[in-house]
């Protein structure tokens, strides 16, 4: 597979998202630096507090191990971060999400007054355990709407996060929808008046990109 780098400051991780097969011993990602200056780069793998309510910023130590966690970075050079399963068992009837943090902080030689500043990118990491029932490429397509009053919900039936990256209501656009967990919902205020609910949704694959739009309509 060719790795989609993504800029992070002067530095170039390979990829926007991560899938650590149950299967897979190691899960390895290169790391670039196109830039004119040195970088030390941390990472570290934590539990999911952007994308779930209630995670804390905890390492993820019991689950996955990263190497190196911490080393130089010289200008025009690459190497590979590689994220190593843990002691701890994980649920195998669904995906489990942590975070893969990143933190360029750059080598220059101090100036008066002068202030170096570590810049750091988060990206989802999910665990996928084999044999998941169904097929993750049309996950995105099963969710199930329901009406509530003025609110919508959509429930996921399956065993994968699905990550929405556009939804609309009857033409208006639903900022930050979020992702809806394995066997969860997502709750939405939205068509409080309208006879009839016109939902239009689009996710994003394994690889980033976006899925074509699906289409559900809600009668009152």
């Amino acid at each position: 597979m060719v790795a989609c780098f993504t800029a992070h400051a002067g530095v170039m991780v390979g990829g926007t998202r991560f899938v650590f097969h149950e299967n897979s011993k190691v899960l390895s990602i290169p790391i670039r630096n196109p830039d004119a200056q040195n970088y030390l780069i941390k990472s570290r793998v934590l539990l999911p507090q952007l994308w779930i309510k209630g995670s804390s910023a905890a390492l993820a130590n019991d689950f996955f191990i990263i190497t190196p966690p911490l080393f130089r970075l010289d200008a025009g050079k690459e190497n590979i971060i590689r994220i190593i399963r843990g002691p701890n068992s994980l649920p195998t009837d669904r995906e489990s999400l942590f975070e893969f943090s990143v933190a360029a902080i750059p080598s220059v030689k101090e100036k008066p007054n002068s202030v170096s500043l570590a810049i750091r990118s988060r990206y989802k990491l999910f665990y996928r355990p084999e044999n998941l029932s169904g097929d993750v490429k049309s996950a995105w397509s099963a969710l199930r709407w329901r009406q509530q009053g003025s609110e919508i919900i959509a429930s996921n039936p399956g065993p994968w996060f699905v990550t929405l990256a556009t939804l609309e209501v009857n033409g208006t656009s639903v900022d930050a929808p979020g992702m809806i967990p394995p066997f969860g919902e997502m709750t939405y205020v939205a068509c409080q008046s309208a006879a009839v609910c016109h939902i239009r949704w689009q996710s994003l694959d394994d690889y980033g990109q976006l899925t074509p739009f699906a289409a559900a309509n809600l009668s009152r």
